[in-house]
């Protein structure tokens, strides 16, 4: 999704297992571009769940289903979540817009149908955990609908100014 010069990015994304890669595993590379653009992609798969165009996160019964489905190359939501939450102190420093509008996500996401209702194979834990942070600062609930594609990509355009 994201080329390795780091002079392109899709952010209507291409979900298919040809591009797949555990991008959660990126959260605290060393490298910042890596950090970025995985929580980017992060942020764009919640994106186009939101929306509809795209359900990049399955439960595993619906993933079964799909004509794409590999299970090598999944988007695990559970291993997202928990990747998050591990990192999410240094993704609030570092990139607090993507933060922000990460969390407005998980919380609309979850406001319209309860994650362990569509997740049923996840630890309920992972949800709890979550919804403690996601009701950290309510004021973060509705950002999504504040940012433009613009101001997500002045993130990614900062970063090359800065070399």
């Amino acid at each position: 999704m994201y080329s390795s010069s780091y002079k392109s990015f899709d952010l209507n994304g291409e979900w298919s297992p040809e591009n797949y890669d555990d991008y959660y595993k990126y959260f605290t590379h060393p490298d910042i571009k890596h950090r970025k653009y995985s929580i980017l992609i992060f942020l764009a798969a919640l994106a186009h769940w939101f929306t509809g165009s795209v359900v990049v996160f399955m439960p595993i019964k619906v993933r079964e289903k799909s004509k794409y489905y590999d299970p090598e190359r999944a988007y695990v939501f559970e291993d997202y979540v928990i990747s998050f939450l591990a990192s999410r102190e240094a993704i609030k420093e570092e990139f607090p817009i993507y933060y922000e509008i990460i969390i407005s996500y998980l919380f609309q996401h979850d406001k319209n149908k309860r994650f362990e209702y569509l997740f049923r194979e996840v630890d309920k834990q992972i949800f709890v955990d979550l919804r403690e942070v996601l009701n950290e600062n309510p004021a973060l609930h509705e950002k999504m609908f504040i940012y433009t594609t613009n101001d997500i990509l002045n993130v990614l355009q900062k970063e090359e100014e800065k070399k």
